[in-house]
């Protein structure tokens, strides 16, 4: 990665955020929110899943969405708790490659989607749990620290941008949350940027991971229409 490039979008972002533009704060609300109400053990799961989960999350990159994928999985649960609630214990299972843990959650969404495409007057038309970029809020509501929201096309855009050597493809999960992890890292060696979110915001100087996404939301806003965005 180039890092002039890097602080260059840092620097831009610094102003932005100087005027208050916080995007992941609601994130890291909707964190606290997981915390207090997520488990496994209550018998009604589709009630567990509508309050823990914050429908607003799934519009971090997406503002102009009426139907989310919340929606969905909610009308999935109500179709078979038992599974979707197993479906979830699987993708959070650590003990378990990321790889793995994906793909199994993306299959099962497609095994449990398919009965509503037969009911008259189904609103949706897919379940949108089909790539990384959604199953990721899962993960990072329960793993703040280790995951953050995936973005996989503002991702591969800022990557180009910055030059970076490894662009890894989207189905390699690990390669993806590593890189948004060294991003994080980069971000808080910003000695005025973590001065400023010290006075504003501190909560977000605890997750790395969520201020890459916030500072990957950004460059989507602003950089991704730039011509240099071509490999070289």
């Amino acid at each position: 990665m180039k890092l002039a490039r890097i602080n260059k979008i840092l620097e831009g972002y610094l102003s932005a955020i100087e005027t208050g533009q916080f995007p992941t704060v609601r994130l890291s609300l909707a964190i606290d929110r997981f915390k207090e109400h997520w488990s496994f053990e209550e018998g009604d799961f589709r009630s567990v899943f509508e309050r823990a989960v914050d429908n607003e999350i799934f519009k971090v990159f997406n503002p102009d969405r009426t139907i989310t994928p919340k929606d969905v999985m909610i009308k999935m649960i109500e179709k078979n708790p038992v599974a979707i609630r197993q479906m979830f214990l699987d993708l959070l299972y650590e003990r378990v490659d990321l790889e793995s843990r994906v793909e199994h959650f993306m299959l099962e969404c497609d095994a449990n989607f398919k009965p509503l495409t037969q009911e008259v007057g189904n609103p949706f038309r897919n379940h949108f749990h089909d790539h990384i970029d959604q199953i990721s809020v899962y993960l990072t509501l329960r793993y703040p620290k280790k995951y953050g929201l995936m973005n996989y096309e503002s991702l591969s855009s800022f990557l180009r941008f910055v030059q970076a050597r490894v662009r890894p493809e989207r189905s390699e999960y690990a390669r993806l949350f590593n890189l948004m992890s060294v991003l994080g890292k980069i971000i808080m060696r910003d000695d005025k940027l973590c001065d400023l979110l010290e006075q504003k915001h501190s909560i977000l100087l605890e997750y790395p991971e969520i201020m890459a996404t916030d500072v990957l939301i950004y460059f989507a806003n602003e950089y991704d229409q730039m011509g240099d965005l071509a490999d070289p």
